[in-house]
C-alpha cells in the first residue's frame, strides 16, 4: 500500500486550490489515499505534536510506504517519484529521500514499519515538522537503512523551490504555468530556466539599509574607504520600509550595511517605525560602536527583529586598534565592557555574535568561540570583504566555487543608502554604479534596472567588469 501525506502549510494567495489540484490529479493513479497534514479541511489531520501523527500512522496504516511531500507541488515529477518508488521497494529502504534539489519536485518516502522504533525515541512535546521528515530524523538517521535518491540536475544553485512558500517562488512558478505548463519533467524546467533566466529574479527578498555610515576605524573594515557621511532621515526611513512592504512578501531587512545602527541621533524613532511592520524580520547590525545599551533592550523587545553584534576580536588591544570609531569625538568603548553588555541582555535567542575572519585575528578564533560559547549556533564566521579588491586582501582563505556562475546578490539583495540612491550591490561601496534612487525612480524601477547586469552574469560576462571581476562575494547566499 502507497499513501501520501501532504503538508498544507502555505496559505497567502489566491491560487492555492488549483496548485492543490494538479497535486492530487498527479498523485491519484499512484497512490491509494491521500492525507493532509494542516490546513483548513475538514479531513486534514491537525496534530500538533509529532509522536501523536506518528503513532496514528503506526496503527491506521502499519507496513505502509508514505510520500511526504508539500500540497502545492504543481511541479511534482511523478515519472521520477515513481522511479524513487521503485527503488525505495527494491531495496527495502526505510526511508529515501531526494539530494541537492528544490522543494516541490519530489517527495520523501519513508515505511511506517519503521516507526515501531522511531516513536520511542522522539520527546513527547516535540512539534510536527513542518516540511520534512527529516527536522525529526536528522538525529537518528543512522539508525535507519536511507537511500538518498540522486539526479544530474543544477538546479539547487538557482536557490529557488517550486513551491509557493513565498512571493517569489510564486510568481516564478506562474510564470512558467501561464507560458508553458505544469507538466514538466526536472529535466524540462530546468531547460525553462536556462533560456529564460529572467525568471529567476523575481523581487528582492533581503534589503540592506543604510541608517548611519559612523564605523569602525579598521582597515579590515570600510574604514577610511567610505566616501559619503550621513544619517538617514526618519521621514525617509518611513518612506523606504513601506516601498519595501508594499513591493515584497515577508523580506528581510538588515539595517546597517557599513555603519553603526545604534549611533543614529533618532534611533528610537527607527525601533518604532520597526515596531509598525511585523511582515518584515528587521536584522540590526551592530558594529559594537553603541553607546546607550538601553536602546539595544528596547529593541530585542520586538518580535520581528534579531541583532548581529560584529565582534571580531579576543585580545583587547586589537579590539582598540581595529573596532574603535573612526569618528574620534564618538567615545570608544574597551571589548571588556561590550562583552559584559552583551552576555547580561536579555532575549538571547535574538542575538548573534559575528567573527570576521583574517589574518590578523585568525589565531584567536578558537578562544572567541570559547568566549561566546553560551551563544552556541548562533555565532557567525564571516569571510573578509574586500569590496572587489578597495581593501588589502587579508582572507585566510578563498572558499570560491572553481567555477563562476551569476551573482546571488543581484538575484536577491537590494542595497539602499541613505540619501535613496540604490547601488548596484553592496561591494559598490561608494555608488559607482546607481541603478536608480528609491525617492525619484521608485523601488520598482530600481530594482528593473539591474535585470540587465543579473543576465550577464548569467550568461557569464559578469557585468560591469571593473566592479565584478575582483569580486569574491558572488556566490554568498544571504535570504
Amino acid at each position: 500500500m502507497l499513501i501520501a501525506l501532504l503538508i498544507d502549510n502555505i496559505d497567502f494567495f489566491e491560487e492555492k486550490e488549483d496548485f492543490i489540484n494538479i497535486t492530487i490529479e498527479k498523485l491519484k493513479p499512484i497512490v491509494d489515499k491521500i492525507y493532509f497534514l494542516g490546513g483548513k479541511r475538514k479531513d486534514s489531520l491537525n496534530f500538533t505534536k509529532a509522536k501523536e501523527l506518528f503513532s496514528f500512522l503506526k496503527n491506521k496504516h502499519p507496513d505502509t510506504n508514505v510520500l511526504i511531500l508539500n500540497a502545492c507541488s504543481p511541479f511534482l515529477d511523478i515519472a521520477l517519484t515513481q522511479e524513487m518508488i521503485s527503488e525505495h521497494l527494491e531495496y527495502v529502504f526505510d526511508y529515501t529521500y531526494p539530494e541537492n534539489l528544490p522543494a516541490g519536485i519530489l517527495p520523501e518516502i519513508f515505511d511506517t514499519a519503521m516507526l515501531e522504533f522511531f516513536i520511542p525515541t522522539i520527546p513527547e512535546e516535540l512539534p510536527v515538522f513542518k516540511n520534512s521528515i527529516r527536522e525529526i530524523i536528522e538525529g537518528e538517521i543512522s539508525s535507519y537503512d536511507c537511500n538518498i535518491f540522486i539526479t544530474d540536475t543544477e538546479l539547487s544553485k538557482y536557490r529557488i523551490d517550486f513551491i509557493p512558500n513565498n512571493l517569489n517562488n510564486l510568481n516564478l512558478i506562474k510564470e512558467i504555468i501561464e507560458k508553458n505548463s505544469y507538466s514538466l519533467s526536472l529535466k524540462k524546467l530546468e531547460e525553462i530556466l536556462i533560456e529564460n533566466p529572467s525568471f529567476l529574479r523575481q523581487r528582492p527578498t533581503y534589503y540592506e539599509i543604510e541608517v548611519s555610515t559612523e564605523r569602525e576605524k579598521g582597515e579590515i573594515f570600510a574604514s577610511n574607504h567610505l566616501k559619503r557621511s550621513g544619517f538617514i532621515k526618519i521621514e525617509d526611513f518611513k518612506k523606504i520600509v513601506e516601498e519595501i512592504h508594499k513591493f515584497s512578501y515577508n523580506p528581510v531587512v538588515s539595517l546597517g550595511l557599513y555603519g553603526e545602527v545604534f549611533l543614529h541621533p533618532e534611533i528610537d524613532s527607527i525601533i518604532e517605525v520597526v515596531s509598525s511592520y511585523k511582515d518584515i524580520l528587521f536584522i540590526f547590525e551592530s558594529r559594537g560602536l553603541y553607546q546607550d545599551i538601553e536602546k539595544i533592550k528596547k529593541t530585542l523587545t520586538l518580535k520581528n527583529v534579531k541583532i548581529i553584534f560584529d565582534m571580531s576580536f579576543i585580545d583587547p588591544d586589537k579590539f582598540r586598534l581595529y573596532k574603535s570609531p573612526l569618528n574620534d569625538i564618538i567615545p570608544s568603548k574597551e571589548l571588556s565592557t561590550i562583552e559584559k553588555d552583551i552576555k547580561n541582555l536579555d532575549n538571547k535567542e535574538k542575538i548573534y555574535i559575528q567573527f570576521t575572519r583574517t589574518k590578523v585575528n585568525e589565531e584567536e578564533l578558537m578562544k572567541f568561540y570559547e568566549n561566546w560559547s553560551e551563544f552556541k549556533d548562533r555565532i557567525i564566521i564571516k569571510k573578509l570583504d574586500t569590496f572587489c579588491g578597495l581593501l588589502v586582501n587579508q582572507r585566510v582563505v578563498d572558499l570560491s566555487p572553481v567555477k563562476r556562475f551569476f551573482c546571488y546578490h543581484l538575484k536577491n539583495d537590494m542595497v539602499i543608502f541613505f540619501n535613496g540612491d540604490v547601488p548596484l550591490c553592496r561591494q559598490d561601496l561608494n555608488g559607482s554604479h546607481i541603478v536608480g534612487n528609491i525617492f525619484k525612480d521608485g523601488i520598482k524601477n530600481c530594482w528593473e534596472n539591474g535585470n540587465e547586469y543579473f543576465l550577464s552574469h548569467f550568461n557569464g560576462s559578469f557585468e560591469p567588469e571593473k566592479l565584478c571581476k575582483n569580486c569574491d562575494e558572488w556566490w554568498i547566499f544571504n535570504f
